[in-house]
């Protein structure tokens, strides 16, 4: 699928402090680098098409998609040592759980599926502040609103002045053949196509 920036919400908040999968993600390209994208890899990864094999091989290395575990055999990726990192994670989420107040740059507004815009955020206006001045715009217009930290959190203004907010941990779980990644919420505001 590709992004219509036209349609979508662009800008995003960040946490400097917080990066989620800082230290799974440094554990897994520290042992890709030792292997270059050959034939050899590819077929131990169970992959027929080299191409096709060095844009998944990008995208797992950033977990960007879930990885089979023949990849992280392949790189020789201890699982123990994996877990371990993830833990890592999990306690660096929780400490930016614990950051506060948050100023956020930019909102953004729903008008419709698949059409979004942002919102510019008063600067130095800390996040209650803005979710208040964004709940008084969606009452008002009858839309929905939201903030987003994408790979953090997402704070979702509703038309009657609900507010939720849904978080995005470094989650991520084994099954017999895959690394399963943890959504991230980096597609919230996006409109694609096919």
């Amino acid at each position: 699928m590709k992004a219509i920036p036209f349609f979508s919400a662009t800008k995003i908040n960040t946490i400097e402090e917080y990066k989620r999968f800082y230290h799974v993600k440094s554990y897994i390209q520290s042992k890709s680098k030792d292997f270059p994208t050959t034939l050899e890899l590819m077929n131990k990864t169970g992959y027929r098409d080299l191409n096709k094999f060095r844009r998944h091989r990008e995208a797992f290395d950033k977990l960007g998609r879930n990885i089979p575990l023949l990849y992280l055999k392949a790189i020789k990726v201890q699982i123990e040592t994996l877990k371990f990192c993830a833990e890592l994670d999990m306690e660096q989420f929780k400490r930016a759980c614990e950051i506060k107040p948050l100023y956020p740059k930019y909102g953004a507004v729903r008008y419709s599926a698949a059409f979004y815009s942002n919102i510019d955020i008063l600067a130095g206006m800390d996040e209650e502040n803005a979710i208040g001045l964004i709940k008084r715009f969606s009452t008002e217009k009858h839309i929905r609103c939201f903030i987003n930290y994408p790979d953090f959190k997402t704070v979702f203004i509703e038309p009657d002045s609900k507010v939720h907010t849904v978080y995005f941990p470094p989650q991520m779980h084994f099954t017999k053949h895959w690394l399963i990644i943890g959504k991230d919420g980096k597609r919230i505001g996006k409109a694609y196509i096919k």
